[in-house]
């Protein structure tokens, strides 16, 4: 039986920041946690099946649900990433504050992979394992955290993603630590918009993936 539990923190400007944290009614010291895309929410495709994956596996799974489009106005790129850290502290905080964890698996959508970049300097997450759904591979810093992360990883990305970057991705490539999945035709949703059963199995290949990945870890 699976419990959600739903609640506000203040966050940025004292902005309340939604969450939901989804766990099975037995005891685990494992967590997942979701940090979506600008657009790309929790409801979405990989969201919600990367979720069921993590529950079958007995892991918490926590979503962040930061909204930058009506729940808070952010002026500029560095505002959005100041606003970002704050409401995931903020949740990161009352999160642990009540349940108590020892291993985590973080997972970044889009522009949520800046806010994984970011995360991943919190001491708390040194060994933890990270998911790169459409990492915004343009980015300097998005690519040097990827880069330069020693943790067990997976990073998937579509060819036709304005954020695809090839030889960064060639060069990403080479680490024996990350597992990467590169989707010819595929947008940043990892879908092909003129072909509904190819993006199915894009879909099913990345979860797949991220089934293999999760397995991976079994401690």
């Amino acid at each position: 039986m699976i419990e959600i539990q739903q609640h506000t923190v203040n966050g940025y400007r004292h902005i309340p920041v939604s969450y939901k944290l989804l766990h099975n009614n037995r005891l685990t010291s494992h967590l997942a946690i979701m940090l979506p895309g600008s657009s790309y929410h929790v409801e979405k495709p990989l969201f919600h099946y990367c979720t069921l994956l993590y529950l079958q596996k007995n892991i918490d799974v926590l979503q962040i649900n930061y909204d930058y489009h009506e729940r808070v106005e952010v002026h500029s790129s560095n505002e959005l990433f100041t606003a970002m850290d704050c409401d995931i502290q903020a949740v990161l905080e009352k999160v642990l504050e009540e349940r108590s964890y020892s291993q985590f698996d973080l997972i970044g959508k889009s522009i949520g992979t800046i806010a994984l970049a970011q995360v991943l300097s919190n001491p708390l997450f040194a060994q933890a394992r990270c998911i790169w759904l459409t990492p915004l591979l343009k980015r300097r810093e998005v690519f040097e955290a990827i880069k330069e992360c020693s943790q067990l990883g997976y990073l998937v990305i579509g060819e036709k993603d304005p954020n695809f970057h090839s030889r960064r991705f060639k060069a990403l490539s080479a680490n024996s630590q990350l597992m990467t999945r590169y989707i010819p035709n595929a947008d940043s949703s990892l879908e092909n918009p003129n072909d509904f059963f190819k993006s199915l199995d894009h879909l099913k290949q990345t979860m797949f993936d991220i089934h293999q990945f999760i397995k991976s870890g079994d401690r």
